[in-house]
């Protein structure tokens, strides 16, 4: 359900952002790769108890997350085969590396891209270095595509590992309001807005997680105030914003899905379609 919800969605979004439909094309099989590694390695047990609730958040240590060497061994592999589709252009490289992604070497580089989400880039050198031909190395552009094959292979290994952990917990419920996510710690990419109501909640970049957050209140620094949160659209599509904080200067882009159908699951799509605000924020 969850896969063809997916793959509806991703047909909307072609139609809707045609400016993005290079990136949503190569994401498209990564994504529903992710989605049936998910259902095909989906926790029988939950990870936690719900007595876990109660403790303080967030549920993991990404320091100590286990890894599995099997699991990550076969994500990794089908990722990498999907990848030779998104990319077609890199798919010397990608057979080069393939090889190289033994059980063993999945799970540590899969366990220290987790426990090290935001410098990662010693582990992908020394890997490179320690696998790869020097004289190969010398050229720039070889160099340039090995390190990107690798850090959106293990960025997607990652993802698919905290998520299917997240997947298997109870309902969070009664968690109070954070800015980093209440599973695995990770910082959102995006705001939701869900239900009638109206109710925002902050998207996990890591792990997928939704969370409860006030609408009026920035994600960053936590101000408070009516007026503070300054939409920024790209075109007339009012369902698709930035919000930018008055008082820290950051951003966040935003998603209304209150007239969509989409499982909560694949509201990440959405960051594809809005590459284009996300490009304009930045500058």
């Amino acid at each position: 359900m969850i896969i063809d919800n997916l793959q509806s969605s991703l047909k909307i979004m072609r139609k809707k952002h045609p400016e993005a439909q290079n990136l949503i094309d190569i994401f498209t099989p990564i994504l529903i790769c992710e989605e049936e590694l998910l259902e095909e390695l989906k926790m029988k047990k939950p990870a936690l108890s719900l007595k876990k609730q109660k403790e303080k958040v967030p549920y993991v240590d990404v320091k100590d997350f286990p890894v599995c060497s099997e699991k990550s061994h076969i994500i990794c592999q089908k990722l990498l085969q999907s990848m030779k589709t998104a990319l077609p252009h890199l798919n010397s490289i990608i057979e080069e590396i393939v090889p190289l992604i033994k059980p063993s070497t999945a799970r540590r580089l899969c366990k220290e891209f987790i426990a090290n989400k935001e410098n990662h880039e010693e582990l992908l050198e020394k890997f490179i270095e320690k696998n790869f031909a020097k004289d190969k190395l010398a050229d720039e552009t070889y160099f340039t595509n090995v390190y990107s094959v690798l850090e959106l292979l293990l960025t997607r290994a990652s993802h698919t590992l905290l998520a299917r952990f997240a997947r298997s917990l109870p309902v969070l419920e009664d968690i109070e309001e954070t800015q980093i996510c209440p599973v695995c710690s990770g910082k959102p990419n995006m705001s939701v807005i869900r239900f009638k109501e109206g109710q925002r909640e902050l998207l996990c970049a890591d792990c997928g997680t939704l969370w409860r957050y006030k609408r009026s209140k920035c994600h960053i620094c936590g101000k408070e105030e009516d007026k503070n949160l300054e939409m920024t659209y790209a075109d007339k599509n009012k369902n698709e914003r930035a919000l930018t904080c008055q008082a820290c200067k950051n951003y966040i882009l935003e998603i209304d899905l209150r007239d969509q159908e989409i499982d909560k699951e694949n509201a990440h799509i959405y960051s594809l379609g809005m590459a284009y605000l996300d490009a304009i924020m930045q500058k």
